[in-house]
């Protein structure tokens, strides 16, 4: 359970040079994602919405070199993902991702991820992949009230999974689709918007296919429930992984979540637009919002102390 209220929807002004944690200093790990030799395993990368050049400009700026990069959703690609990337994976370095909620908001969008064969090699979503010797889980896309929205934790799905949701769209609607899940393709899911929206909608059956499986890491779109705007269905997720770090994207923020390391079991860690942090937790790039989103939470945590 979330034990802050919803926080508002902050402004986006970043103008203002004050450290984040509301003048405090931050505590959070530099970059340290480290073996020997110096070789950097896995980058998180926070929600790009169609930016990708800020990869590679970190890394020549950067003395470490990934292994991997992992995109936490909402890339937004203006062309195919293969041809997004092609410069990152160039440079030896792997990129992998989940999807987000905008990544089905235009054909467009949602052709340029699910219609690329690299994307689909390396879509993390609802899968457990060794990852540069690290075990990753990955959830992408979001909770929504027509199929599932687990706030608290575990409120029963309205929907379990795919299949019955592609039958109930011919159940109500049985002129407009006319055909079964198996006869659905890429394409065909492109030209319909509510087919292709919850293409990026979390279904009960991809949460349980994950449940209880083991790994070292969890990358989510959604957060868990130390976020102001975050799900309880992912804290327990991430407690079945028995996983040490959890990632996410979708909120376009870098929150101080280390006082909560304790209770949840794992460390927490949001990542913010064209944000990029280890997967040690070490903040390599600071996120475009970052310190205007932390200035508000530390405020409202203040206020309710």
């Amino acid at each position: 359970m979330a034990i802050y209220k919803k926080l508002p929807r902050f402004f986006y002004d970043t103008s203002t040079s004050v450290p984040v944690g509301c003048g405090s200093k931050d505590t959070r790990p530099k970059s340290k994602n480290t073996k020997k030799g110096g070789t950097v395993l896995i980058w998180m990368l926070g929600d790009v919405h169609g930016n990708f050049d800020h990869v590679l400009e970190t890394v020549k700026a950067s003395r470490e070199r990934p292994a991997a990069v992992i995109f936490l959703g909402d890339l937004e690609c203006p062309a195919p993902f293969s041809a997004c990337v092609a410069g990152i994976e160039a440079a030896g370095i792997q990129c992998w991702a989940i999807p987000g909620n905008h990544d089905t908001d235009s054909i467009e969008n949602y052709l340029n991820l699910w219609g690329d064969p690299l994307f689909k090699e390396r879509n993390l979503h609802g899968r457990v992949v060794e990852i540069a010797g690290v075990r990753v889980a990955g959830l992408g896309g979001v909770f929504r009230g027509e199929i599932w929205y687990p706030r608290q934790g575990m409120e029963k799905p309205v929907l379990m999974g795919w299949k019955d949701f592609v039958d109930q769209q011919n159940g109500w609607k049985p002129t407009r689709l006319r055909v079964g899940v198996t006869q659905l393709t890429t394409e065909l899911i492109s030209r319909d918007g509510v087919l292709r929206r919850h293409c990026s909608t979390i279904f009960y059956e991809d949460w349980l296919r994950l449940y209880g499986q083991k790994a070292d890491v969890l990358v989510t779109h959604e957060a868990p429930c130390c976020h102001p705007h975050g799900f309880g269905a992912i804290t327990a997720l991430a407690q079945s992984l028995k996983v040490n770090f959890a990632f996410h994207g979708h909120q376009h923020d870098s929150l101080n979540f280390r006082t909560h390391d304790s209770r949840l079991g794992f460390a927490a860690h949001s990542v913010g637009f064209m944000g990029i942090t280890d997967g040690f937790g070490g903040r390599v790039r600071v996120g475009s919002f970052d310190e205007a989103f932390e200035r508000a939470y530390q405020k409202y945590r203040n206020e309710r102390i």
